[in-house]
């Protein structure tokens, strides 16, 4: 068995912690070893604002089911300004050694949501509907694919220099969202080693990238709410695509 020391945990940060201005807010670590949840002795939070001071300092966690939660009042972040470069800090003890998880943060005026639903996929392949006569899978719903794919699309716009929470128009991600999604569930799908499945999975992954070189949103940039120029849409750079033989004959 490895000491303490040698033990390393994985808190999962799947993205930056997003924290709306004036709203009550939960910020949430999970830790995992080996898999599984692994629940602190104790934690306590820090919440640092872009100018290093601490609006919430050392406060005492909750842990519950294995895992921590805070709740960012509303008053905390009430009079501070918009903006990126928060941090939030989690000093937690667990199995009697001291352990610090760090993750960044922005105040955002509101959050970027997805607009895919599982009715969404269905409309592209209709085999996937636990309902259908003959559905390929043995899975009730694709929740858990539709999030990796929307945590894959917002740090890939964080990545190109993209907040996310300016974008005030959610739809125009509709369709990069949806390819992504059948993207990943037809590579999971590959792995029963059937070549259509993963002829579709390359063909879906094509799809994405051209819907992501296709990209353009309104822009907020400034946080007032609303576009900064309704008839000027930011666009996404132009995209190579690189694909096998095999995806290209799928998607002909």
């Amino acid at each position: 068995m490895p000491s303490p020391v040698d033990v390393v945990y994985t808190p999962r940060f799947p993205i930056p912690d997003q924290i709306e201005r004036n709203v009550d807010q939960t910020l949430e670590l999970r830790v995992y070893l080996d898999g599984a949840l692994v629940a602190p002795s104790a934690c306590t939070v820090t919440l640092r604002n872009r100018n290093k001071v601490a609006l919430v300092d050392g406060a005492t966690a909750t842990i519950a089911s294995s895992y921590s939660t805070y709740v960012v009042t509303a008053a905390t972040t009430a009079d501070q300004s918009l903006g990126h470069g928060w941090r939030v800090e989690w000093a937690c003890t667990i199995s009697g050694q001291a352990y610090n998880f760090l993750n960044d943060a922005s105040l955002v005026r509101s959050k970027l949501y997805p607009v895919v639903t599982d009715l969404d996929l269905f409309k592209r392949a209709s085999a996937l509907n636990p309902a259908g006569n003959t559905p390929i899978t043995s899975l009730s719903n694709y929740q858990d694919f539709l999030s990796e794919a929307w945590t894959e699309i917002f740090n890939r716009l964080l990545g190109d220099g993209r907040w996310p929470n300016e974008i005030v128009t959610p739809s125009s991600l509709r369709m990069v969202h949806i390819y992504l999604t059948l993207a990943i569930i037809f590579e999971d799908l590959s792995t029963r080693l059937n070549e259509a499945y993963e002829l579709r999975a390359d063909g879906y992954r094509i799809e994405y990238e051209r819907a992501w070189g296709n990209l353009n949103y309104l822009r907020d940039s400034d946080s007032d709410g609303m576009a900064d120029d309704p008839d000027h849409r930011e666009s996404a750079e132009p995209t190579t695509w690189l694909s096998s033989r095999g995806a290209q004959r799928w998607l002909r």
